[in-house]
C-alpha cells in the first residue's frame, strides 16, 4: 500500500483509474480519483491523448493507524495481531499475540517508544489521527491497577511512619495515575521531584490546607 497520491495514465479514464488504484494497493472505495486529463481518441487513430488521473488514499484515521503499526512490526519481524478503534476522542491501537515481552519492554518503555513513533508517523499522513494510543497485550490496564495498589501502599506507609515515601522513577503519564489515585484520599499529598528520566512521585502526609501536585 502507498499512502501518498499517485498519477497514472491509460487509454481511458477507467483504465487510468485502475492503474492508479493498483499502484496504491487500495480498492476504489478507499481512494479518491481525480481526472487530470480525460484523453481523446484522436482522428483515425492519430493525435490521441492518454487519460491521466491522480488517486489519493482516503483511509479512515483508524485504518491508517492500524496500517502504520502493522508495517512497523512486520519490518521488525514480529508476527502479531493488530486492531485499531476509536475511543474517547482518540485512536487506540491494540497489539495481541504470543511472546509480547520484547515489544512491551521494561516498564513499558519499548511500547512507549513505539507509540511515540506511531504518533509521529500518523501526524505526517493526510487524514492521519493526531491523538493515538498504543496498548500491547493489555499491559496498560494491568499497569494502571498495579500503580493504584502501589499508591495505596505508599499512602499507608506515609501514615504509619509520618515520613515522605518516594516511589521509583516513572514516566509522567504513570505519575499522573498515582496522583489521581490519591487525589481524593484525606490527608495525603503527592508531588514530583527530580529530573527526567529519573523524576519520581513522592507521597506525604499533607498539612492542613496544602494541595497536591504532579
Amino acid at each position: 500500500m502507498i499512502l501518498r497520491p499517485v498519477e497514472a495514465r491509460g487509454r481511458t479514464v477507467a483504465e487510468a483509474s485502475e492503474a492508479a488504484l493498483e499502484q496504491l494497493g487500495l480498492p476504489a472505495d478507499q481512494a479518491m480519483v481525480e481526472v487530470l486529463e480525460s484523453g481523446s481518441r484522436g482522428f483515425l487513430g492519430l493525435g490521441g491523448r492518454d487519460a491521466v488521473v491522480r488517486a489519493t488514499p482516503a483511509l479512515s484515521p483508524v485504518a491508517l493507524a492500524e496500517y502504520v503499526v502493522d508495517c512497523i512490526l512486520k519490518a521488525g519481524g514480529f508476527r502479531v495481531r493488530v486492531a485499531a478503534r476509536e475511543q474517547e476522542g482518540m485512536v487506540l491501537v491494540e497489539i495481541d499475540g504470543d511472546a509480547l515481552g520484547e515489544l512491551i519492554g521494561r516498564r513499558g518503555r519499548t511500547m512507549d517508544a513505539l507509540q511515540y513513533l506511531l504518533q509521529l508517523a500518523c501526524a505526517r499522513l493526510p487524514n492521519g489521527p493526531r491523538n493515538v494510543a498504543l496498548d500491547i497485550g493489555g499491559y496498560r490496564g494491568r499497569r494502571a491497577e498495579q500503580l493504584e495498589r502501589l499508591a495505596r501502599q505508599a499512602a499507608d506507609t506515609a501514615r504509619t511512619t509520618g515520613r515522605r515515601v518516594a516511589l521509583e522513577p516513572m514516566p509522567a503519564a504513570e505519575r499522573r495515575l498515582v496522583h489521581l489515585a490519591l487525589q481524593g484520599v484525606d490527608g495525603i499529598g503527592t508531588e514530583s521531584e527530580g529530573q527526567e528520566p529519573y523524576r519520581r512521585l513522592v507521597v506525604f502526609i499533607r498539612p492542613s490546607g496544602r494541595g497536591a501536585g504532579q
